[in-house]
């Protein structure tokens, strides 16, 4: 599914280039548990580079809508997309609201705290960076408010870590924050350089050799106002609206 680019593309790159054009989206996103069509049209795409991983976002908002406006804002709570990156013992989650404003997380998996051959988990000290403890979107349950509901356990929420040389772009196509209009809606371009993975990457190459796997996972957070609703859609479903299930 993920296109390399030709260094000529690659000097190249931003939201609104011509390349995109010809780029295989993925399929029209689905709801985060029940895999039903979203409400509202959203698609993603994958290319890269020999220096650099690029992920772009086509979303339809008829009312388009970003107030956060200060970096590592809670984006969750409005409008957004979002990327999560597997490294097996952490991952990485990253948002992007309308605005082009930011928010970043890495995820350390507690049971990964020893033994683990990874520099940058031998780097990752909870009680310095003032560590969160977290067990999912629904660890505040009674039943789980101490062990978290994902099978493999907590997890440390790093949420001082920033991915060193990401870049992102936003075009809109509408007026932001002004109802009084309908909007086609929005694109959003992450940019991330594969030399920033390798804390990530294991024994895979970077850039990545042919039959290599990585996991993502490509979602997109909506508030329907109108409906009363706050919904999750993913390019895959997971079964549940804790986007940290996986």
């Amino acid at each position: 599914m993920a296109q390399r680019l030709t260094d000529a593309q690659a000097a190249d790159v931003g939201v609104r280039s011509e390349f995109w054009d010809l780029t295989e989206k993925s399929p029209r996103f689905v709801n985060i548990v029940n895999g039903k069509p979203a409400t509202l049209g959203t698609h993603a795409a994958v290319v890269w580079s020999r220096r650099h991983l690029y992920v772009k976002y086509w979303v339809q908002e008829p009312f388009l809508n970003a107030t956060f406006e200060e970096r590592d804002s809670l984006l969750f709570n409005e409008n957004n997309v979002e990327l999560f990156i597997d490294g097996g013992d952490v991952y990485y989650e990253l948002e992007v609201n309308a605005r082009n404003v930011v928010y970043e997380a890495l995820f350390l998996w507690q049971d990964a705290m020893t033994g683990s051959t990874s520099e940058l988990v031998r780097d990752l000290d909870p009680i310095k960076r003032g560590a969160i403890t977290f067990g999912g979107n629904h660890d505040r349950n009674a039943e789980t408010f101490w062990t978290g509901t994902h099978p493999r356990g907590l997890r440390w929420a790093f949420t001082d870590w920033d991915m060193p040389g990401l870049q992102t772009q936003v075009a809109l196509d509408g007026t932001l924050n002004d109802d009084s209009d309908v909007d086609v809606g929005w694109e959003a371009l992450i940019s991330i350089p594969w030399e920033s993975l390798h804390g990530f990457a294991g024994e895979r190459s970077l850039p990545p050799r042919e039959g290599e796997v990585w996991m993502f996972q490509f979602a997109r957070y909506e508030r329907l106002a109108e409906l009363g609703q706050n919904v999750g859609w993913a390019w895959t479903p997971v079964g549940s609206d804790d986007n940290h299930r996986p």
